[in-house]
């Protein structure tokens, strides 16, 4: 459980083969060889721990995204925003929040995998290099927004 929680937290979510992959290879370390698990034991081991381990979709993280998602760098963008936006008195209606999703065509990269129960979205960490439809959203801290732009592969 440990592992899959680690893997997690990294943005390397594991799927339900690599559970059985990881969980036999712990098995095949053993000093007396052992049969490997059978195919109902990852779901068994995940009914144990159904507290603490839940399925989630993954979505697909570039790996330049992954290695930014940390509690430093989130707390150090929001000191940012405070000295740099709240306290020069910069007002609600010229603050913009602007994001980008990609989205792959038929659902690739989209995979099914264990993380920490409660947690919302699990991104999986790995290439950015496939083909895209890209979303731009831009929203105003006043509530108002710009229309969506969506960009597709051009030639």
């Amino acid at each position: 459980m440990d592992w899959i929680l680690e893997s997690s937290d990294h943005a390397l979510p594991p799927s339900l083969a690599n559970i059985a992959v990881h969980a036999n290879r712990i098995l095949g370390g053993r000093e007396v060889p052992v049969e490997p698990i059978g195919e109902s034991w990852v779901p068994r081991f995940l009914d144990q721990y159904h507290d603490e381990l839940q399925t989630h979709w993954s979505r697909p993280l570039a790996m330049e995204g992954a290695h930014s998602l940390n509690k430093d760098a989130i707390k150090y963008w929001y000191e940012l925003m405070k000295e740099n936006v709240i306290d020069t008195g910069i007002k609600e209606h010229n603050i913009y929040g602007m994001d980008k999703s990609r989205f792959p065509p038929a659902n690739q990269g989209v995979q099914h995998v264990i993380s920490q129960r409660g947690t919302k979205v699990q991104h999986n960490a790995g290439s950015a290099n496939w083909e895209n439809v890209t979303v731009l959203v831009t929203i105003c801290v006043d509530g108002t927004a710009l229309q969506p732009m969506i960009i597709f592969k051009g030639k």
